[in-house]
């Protein structure tokens, strides 16, 4: 089975095919990247957490400020890390 993708989403696919018997090969354009989440750890702020602490993330509040979708998606856009995955999913542990 050939998986084209070198992030989460394609590690776990690739992970499903080798617990069920298959020959796997992930095919991606860089080297694997681990990283615990695919966003900076500003936007995991819930809005409970910023209410106990006082504190909302400023890249939060400038999201909160915009009301233009393509200016909100060219943000997530940004501010996304993508092709990445947890250690224990790249290791083939828990994924």
């Amino acid at each position: 089975v050939a998986i084209i993708g070198g992030g989460i989403s394609a590690a776990h696919l690739a992970l499903r095919h080798a617990r069920a018997g298959a020959k796997v090969h992930m095919v991606f354009r860089h080297d694997l990247r681990e990283q615990s989440f695919d966003c900076h750890q500003d936007w995991m702020m819930t809005r409970d957490a910023s209410e106990r602490t006082g504190f909302i993330p400023e890249r939060q509040l400038t999201f909160a400020g915009i009301d233009s979708f393509e200016e909100r998606r060219d943000i997530i856009r940004r501010e996304r890390l993508a092709g990445t995955m947890p250690a224990s999913v790249s290791r083939g542990k828990n994924g």
